[in-house]
């Protein structure tokens, strides 16, 4: 039996296979990054290390290349 992480952005659904995730960490208080672009939510520790947070929704749409 295959397992899957779901989760949703916006309106949209998801789903990753489980084997292919390493950790799933809970939503802590997140330090600010003054300058940051608005998709970097900011950093948490893990384990004692900074980690940036990134907020998927907020990243731009990257412009499709159409193979000729």
């Amino acid at each position: 039996m295959k397992l899957f992480l779901l989760f949703r952005l916006g309106a949209d659904h998801y789903a990753l296979d489980a084997a292919e995730v390493a950790e799933v960490l809970p939503l802590t208080r997140l330090k600010q990054i003054p300058g940051a672009p608005a998709w970097v939510a900011g950093l948490m520790e893990r384990r004692g290390q900074p980690v940036p947070v990134i907020d998927l929704p907020h990243i731009p749409p990257t412009p499709r290349v159409v193979q000729a």
